[in-house]
């Protein structure tokens, strides 16, 4: 019976590993592609522009990698922990301290994308950005409420 219970136990682990794995992307990669086409069309962006933004774009995706699998891996920590009912209150909340770190960091990487991106356009586009909105149904991991969306998608961009 015990060896059954592991059994399920590491089945659940690794589906919910491999899903949130799979949510983390969304469609196209989790890039925002399309997005990124819509913004360069309405933007009238150069094609020095759009190549530029990419590559700043490109480089903080790959920068972050190891960034976002530590927020990944710290999540699922959390969860078995609010699972576990030998986990003491002191534990559960030190490892969300540090999922907050985490998350904060990857927040201000973003922000020095936005403002490095933020350097390549004029003032008429910086202008025309504040109004751009990303298309409908794509959410923060790429599903969910318009608005949302990573990248220029965001407020700002």
């Amino acid at each position: 019976m015990t060896r059954k219970r592991l059994m399920i136990g590491i089945m659940i682990v690794m589906f919910l590993a491999l899903t949130t794995t799979v949510f983390a992307f969304g469609p196209r990669g989790g890039r925002g592609y399309g997005d990124f086409c819509r913004m360069q069309a309405e933007l009238n962006l150069t094609k020095d522009q759009s190549e530029r933004l990419w590559q700043i774009r490109e480089r903080f995706h790959t920068d972050t990698e190891k960034l976002r699998y530590e927020i990944f891996q710290k999540g699922i920590e959390l969860k078995s922990l609010y699972a576990d009912p030998k986990a003491d209150k002191t534990t559960i909340l030190n490892k969300q301290k540090e999922l907050n770190a985490l998350r904060l960091k990857l927040q201000d990487r973003r922000a020095q994308m936005r403002v490095e991106q933020r350097e390549v356009l004029t003032p008429e586009q910086l202008n025309k950005l504040n109004q751009f909105r990303p298309g409908p149904g794509y959410g923060m991991m790429g599903y969910g409420r318009p608005g949302q969306g990573r990248g220029f998608g965001q407020p700002g961009f």
